[in-house]
């Protein structure tokens, strides 16, 4: 699991409007939630190989409305090590989640897609792809 401050993203998602951090133990850690559902909202990293990333990036860019027919047939598995990065959060309720698509070149990830937030019914399309 990775740490919501350590991902590329990480700005874009503490400034979405539905996202807050929740200072715990007597303010000495703290915890991101989806707001609407006061849900705890968890960072991942998961790696491809180069197949895999056209079709993560047809999901990326498409709409909400179509992911239903995007998702069910993409069948791609994470590898141990890929070129290609999917960073991201999601919500234990998986109400939300944000993703976004990055690519190994010059020694460094680099963005090959923006943000992308999903909330209600798109989130929980795009978590269970990541199942």
């Amino acid at each position: 699991m990775a740490n919501i401050k350590n991902l590329e993203m990480a700005a874009a998602v503490f400034n979405h409007s539905s996202v807050t951090t929740v200072k715990t133990l007597f303010g000495l850690c703290q915890k991101t939630v989806y707001t609407p559902t006061q849900s705890a909202v968890k960072a991942f990293r998961l790696d491809y190989d180069a197949e895999a990333a056209a079709q993560l990036e047809r999901v990326l860019k498409a709409s909400p409305e179509e992911l239903d027919g995007v998702v069910p047939d993409l069948g791609v598995k994470p590898t141990d090590m890929g070129n290609v990065r999917l960073e991201g959060c999601k919500s234990a309720d998986r109400q939300f989640a944000a993703l976004q698509l990055l690519r190994f070149s010059d020694f460094e990830y680099r963005p090959v897609t923006d943000v992308r937030f999903y909330e209600g019914r798109a989130a929980e399309i795009v978590c269970a792809m990541l199942s």
